[in-house]
Order: C-alpha cells, then structure tokens, then sequence
C-alpha cells in the first residue's frame, strides 16, 4: 500500500488544489494499515503447522543463526539454521508474523 503522490504532466497532478487534507490522509492510511496487518497476521497463521517448499536467499543480515527463505507463493520464511543461497528445503511453518513466517526444517 502506498499513499497517493500526484505526478508532474499527469491529470491528477493539475487537481492539487482538491486533494485531501494530509492529516485526513494520514488517518485513513493507518486505519486501513491496521485492517491490512490484521488480515495478514490472520492468513499467516492459518499456515502454522503446514509444510512448504522453500529456497534459501542466504542469512538473515538481522539475525545470522536464521536463514532468509521464500515460499512458492512469495512470503518469505526465516528459517533456523545456516542454509546456503540457492537450497531448496521442506519447512514446518511454526512462526507467524505480519510480514513473515518462521519455521525449521524437516
């Protein structure tokens, strides 16, 4: 999600003046942020205890003792270990978050 910025030579751009105030903007970006965070968080854990097919990225640049993964479906996995970029690798999800899931190996 992203919050509306006008163009310069595009049509909207020449509609400045009937834009919404940004304090009205900034509370509905939040509100609709905190739907969407709750609707993520939601589908993740319905994933808790699935396994899925995931293939490495490398380490985490946050936390080196997990490696960062993606699933088929383009969520990304932190999972436990040292996994090299490029390994494919079967992953019981038993984390859910946000924006990501975790999981180990099987």
């Amino acid at each position: 999600m992203f919050i509306f910025s006008p163009r310069p030579g595009t049509a909207a751009a020449d509609y400045e003046d009937e834009f919404v105030d940004d304090a009205v903007i900034k509370e509905r970006f939040a509100r609709l942020q905190t739907i969407q965070d709750a609707a993520s968080l939601a589908r993740n854990r319905a994933l808790i205890g699935s396994v899925q097919e995931v293939i490495s990225e490398g380490q985490s640049k946050k936390n080196f003792s997990v490696a960062t993964t993606r699933a088929r479906n383009g969520k990304l996995v932190h999972v436990h270990g040292r996994h090299p970029v490029g390994e494919k690798l079967m992953v019981e999800i038993d984390v859910a978050g946000h924006h990501h899931l975790g999981g180990v190996p099987v």
